[in-house]
């Protein structure tokens, strides 16, 4: 998912001729109103009711590591973001200029707050839920971590950490986590899955690799072509950096932990690391590209992440699906050595479940421990039962092979 730009038009939108564009996609970066530093839209809806007085919208979209919301005037362009410094703030509805919202945070569940926008795009708010600690969870932290490759045109990068604030050299294991996409992004806000990790004892380590939305167009744009290369080293570098950040992690204990392209890195980080994590725990992933080509629903995503335009026209080109195939973790899975464990909907359009058979039999075939679960679910496993069954079986896993038997 691309940078947007905000367009406004009073005419049909197939006559371009009084289309003018009120936010263009940004690059990197640039200031806004009060000093903030804005990385352009990113958002894939509005509030069913997004207007406030004075032609002003409301709109929420991530920013690096937290989703924000801003105020633009259509008229003038001018862009203020409604500042909120403990995570993420969402706007959910708009009416008369009382916004609804919520205010998110890693460990705290969302609480609701409600307030008047002023004509200086200022708010009062006031929080109308009430705040519940989770016992298990008041005593951990998170911190962003803003990383730069040097000597790449596109370097920048952030990573997030949640765990212990201290703690013993070497203690507590850690469970790294890229996200799938590639083009979407960790943010600071509750999640179960991060929730029951944490409060089984395990640190985790979010990385937002380059691709990821909510860092400026060219960083999204930076990784096509370099799948299975640039994300895998930028996850390698946040490993590294955190391992250094945060010496009570035990370097001995890292798991891996991922779905759909996050699976595609974890199968990758596995085979290209072995020696470096010590369990996997895959849902859905992306394991041959070329493959996946013929039989997703989304066909083009395989040709334009490997760096190819999307065409059926003509011969099949040999070169790309090679291309695709070398990109893909398949070529390493020879040497992998760690325990790991497929979460497979056996509904998935997106990823189908071929690509994880692929897999099982591959790691089957060279003696390495594998299980593949398979659930009556698509791409997500979002039902609940089938969400707790993946989120208690992945806990289950990890502390079998790595923080139980160390």
């Amino acid at each position: 998912m691309a940078g947007m730009a905000l367009v406004k038009t009073s005419v049909p939108l197939n006559d371009k001729s009084k289309v003018q564009t009120v936010v263009d996609i940004v690059a990197k970066e640039k200031l806004i109103n009060n000093n903030r530093t804005f990385y352009g839209i990113y958002n894939t809806g509005f509030p069913k009711r997004p207007w406030a007085s004075n032609n002003r919208l409301l709109l929420n979209t991530n920013q690096k590591y937290t989703i924000n919301s801003y105020v633009i005037n259509i008229d003038t362009g001018d862009i203020t973001e409604l500042e909120w410094p403990n995570g993420s703030l969402i706007v959910v509805d708009t009416y008369d200029d009382i916004l609804l919202a919520l205010r998110r945070n890693f460990l705290i569940p969302d609480i609701v707050v409600i307030g008047k926008l002023t004509s200086k795009n200022l708010v009062d708010w006031v929080e109308i839920s009430s705040k519940v600690e989770v016992d298990l969870l008041k005593d951990l932290t998170y911190k962003y971590l803003d990383i730069v490759v040097p000597g790449e045109t596109v370097g920048d990068f952030n990573a997030i950490y949640l765990g212990p604030k201290n703690g013993e050299n070497a203690t507590v294991p850690l469970i790294v986590w890229p996200h799938g996409g590639p083009h979407s992004a960790f943010a600071n806000y509750f999640m179960l899955e991060v929730a029951n990790f944490l409060a089984s004892g395990y640190a985790i380590l979010l990385i937002n690799y380059r691709g990821s939305i909510g860092c400026g167009d060219d960083s999204v744009n930076y990784l096509l072509g370099k799948v299975g290369t640039a994300d895998v080293q930028d996850c390698i570098l946040a490993v590294d950096i955190a391992l250094k950040e945060f010496p009570w992690i035990n370097p001995e204990q890292l798991a891996l932990c991922g779905g759909s392209h996050g699976g595609f890195l974890v199968t990758h980080l596995s085979g290209q690391y072995p020696d470096k994590f010590k369990v996997v725990v895959a849902r859905n992933p992306v394991i041959d590209i070329a493959s996946m080509s013929v039989i997703s629903d989304i066909p083009d995503w395989c040709y334009v992440e490997a760096g190819e335009p999307y065409t059926q026209v003509g011969l099949p080109n040999n070169n790309i699906l090679i291309k695709m195939r070398n990109a893909s973790p398949i070529v390493h899975a020879h040497k992998v050595t760690a325990p790991t464990l497929l979460q497979i909907g056996s509904k998935d359009l997106r990823v189908p479940p071929s690509q994880g058979l692929e897999y099982y039999t591959r790691l089957k075939s060279n003696n390495i421990k594998v299980r593949m679960n398979l659930y009556d679910d698509n791409h997500p496993l979002g039902s609940v039962p089938n969400e707790m069954d993946n989120i208690l079986n992945t806990i289950l896993w990890i502390d079998e092979h790595l923080k139980f038997n160390n």
